[in-house]
């Protein structure tokens, strides 16, 4: 969230001033949240039904290793890139770069 945050104009003294690019700004960031919310509730679609269906997979075939390890993997990236950016915002000297959430230093 810190790297598209920064591009909308959603802090307090910017809602205070309530001027149509901040409502716009605030509907943005409601669309992205809500958004992602509703595409990660479309990923149940891929899931087997029941334990019947995965034994089924399981036992013809269904092997996909290379799969196993990108999402592996991708889980590791996602993870360090969030936890990066958390400690890069705790200092005076990172908080500038935009994966922090700054404006670039």
């Amino acid at each position: 969230t810190n790297v598209y945050s920064t591009q909308l104009k959603v802090t307090k003294a910017d809602i205070e001033t309530d001027t149509a690019e901040v409502r716009n700004h605030a509907a943005y960031s409601y669309l992205v949240v809500y958004g992602t919310t509703v595409l990660a509730c479309f990923w149940v679609v891929i899931l087997p039904p029941q334990k019947a269906a995965v034994k089924e997979m399981l036992q013809h075939g269904a092997n996909y290793p290379i799969i196993g390890a990108l999402i592996i993997v991708l889980t590791f990236v996602i993870l360090s890139v969030s936890v990066t950016s958390i400690m890069m915002t705790m200092f005076e000297s990172t908080s500038c770069h935009l994966l922090a959430g700054g404006q670039g230093c």
